[in-house]
């Protein structure tokens, strides 16, 4: 099994953006947006996607995913992708001030998606945001 952790710890861009804004995140706050890495994929958006369905009331504006692993099953040719996310609150004091990095405390959810699923997601979003990144 894979871990991918991302490292957001770096220093701001003069625009005090640590990652470009993407208008495909609007379900977040401004402030968890800048962090959130793994909803700007079409594999942490689909998590995400099935996530929010399987949670009464949806999932709240300051949740987005931390962790993203591969997951590979012994003898099996495909793999999935499994999430783990918590409600994120924002750093008031330290070197960090101001991120949206604090995990809320019993707010931890993690789901596992397919490649199956990740296509599937892909095929009814609009072709908008199919488009090509930066």
């Amino acid at each position: 099994m894979r871990k991918l952790c991302i490292n957001t710890d770096r220093a701001p861009s003069a625009e005090g953006a640590r990652v470009p804004p993407d208008s495909e995140l609007w379900f977040l706050d401004p402030g968890p947006a800048n962090e959130a890495i793994h909803e700007r994929f079409p594999g942490g958006a689909a998590a995400r996607a099935k996530l929010a369905s399987s949670i009464t009331g949806g999932l709240s504006a300051q949740f987005y995913f931390s962790i993203g692993e591969i997951v590979k099953k012994a003898g099996s040719t495909s793999s999935s992708l499994k999430f783990t996310g918590y409600e994120f609150r924002e750093a008031t004091k330290g070197s960090r001030k101001g991120r949206w990095i604090i995990p809320v405390p019993g707010t931890k959810r993690t789901v596992t998606v397919s490649s199956d699923e990740i296509a599937a997601f892909e095929a009814v979003q609009p072709a908008a945001s199919a488009a090509s990144r930066p």
